[in-house]
């Protein structure tokens, strides 16, 4: 008898349990006011203008839609740190218009708090280029398009433009600078990729090298090097047009399929 009576207890518990854990009932939600404050949307604004028709900006995106854990874990890592990146969210992620890439991932700067943070850690090892922009009532559009475009494919037009001074993301008015990710040094090209593991193989864009069919000084000058990607052999060529014109770079051999290109310092 006693035992009948053990199991009865297991049971209510068991279902007592159960009734604290299954979760609210569909009645007991209500709609929120508003995805974004009026602050968050303002940047969200001021995004969408920076970037125009050139790639698609996303609000309140969850890590683990932008990011995955590395295929080299085993099962138990890999779903450890599969529930690590479902607790963060992005503010903001610009991504390729047409294919949906996550191009670079954007945060509200705070007071504190970056320096250890798992976002900023997580996109740096993932390759994925991460920004810090303050809230303000207002925004330095065409300053945030320049800062911008250089985690867009050149192609998207961006990349013609004047490179900014200092490569800082500001609102109008001061504020403390912070460092998110590492900086690229050759926006047009991408090169942030190359030797700072950048978000993935950059590309190079066609016209920034000239004809070398033209009687000039050699475009193309082989080398003995290989490249880091693909350990294909790589050539030195001279750019003749865009805003690195006059400038070498080394490119593999294997241009399109891989498309590895660095600055060498030296100029034609």
């Amino acid at each position: 008898m006693g035992l009948v009576w053990l199991a009865m207890l297991m049971l209510l518990v068991a279902g007592l349990l159960w009734w604290m854990r299954r979760g609210g009932a569909p009645s007991d939600y209500q709609r929120q006011d508003g995805v974004l404050e009026a602050d968050e949307l303002a940047l969200l604004d001021a995004l969408e203008e920076a970037v125009g028709q050139d790639a698609r900006v996303l609000c309140k995106v969850n890590l683990a839609n932008v990011l995955a854990p590395s295929e080299r874990l085993n099962a138990r890592k890999w779903q450890r740190a599969s529930d690590e990146l479902t607790c963060w969210d992005l503010d903001y992620v610009l991504i390729d218009r047409e294919e949906g890439t996550p191009l670079c991932g954007i945060v509200i700067e705070e007071e504190e708090g970056h320096a250890a943070d798992f976002r900023r850690l997580a996109c740096k090892a993932a390759g994925l280029a991460l920004l810090a922009i303050p809230l303000a009532d207002e925004y330095d559009v065409a300053r945030l398009r320049s800062q911008i475009y250089y985690y867009l494919e050149p192609e998207l037009g961006l990349g013609e433009e004047e490179e900014p001074e200092a490569a800082t993301m500001a609102p109008l008015g001061t504020h403390h600078e912070r460092e998110f990710a590492d900086e690229p040094q050759f926006g047009p090209l991408l090169l942030d990729g190359i030797d700072t593991g950048g978000r993935r193989e950059p590309t190079l864009n066609p016209e920034l090298i000239g004809d070398t069919r033209e009687e000039r000084a050699p475009t193309i000058t082989r080398i003995e090097q290989t490249c880091p990607r693909c350990d294909a052999p790589l050539v030195e060529r001279l750019a003749r047009k865009g805003p690195k014109a006059g400038h070498y770079f080394m490119t593999c051999t294997r241009f399109p399929e891989c498309r590895y290109a660095a600055l060498t310092g030296r100029q034609g």
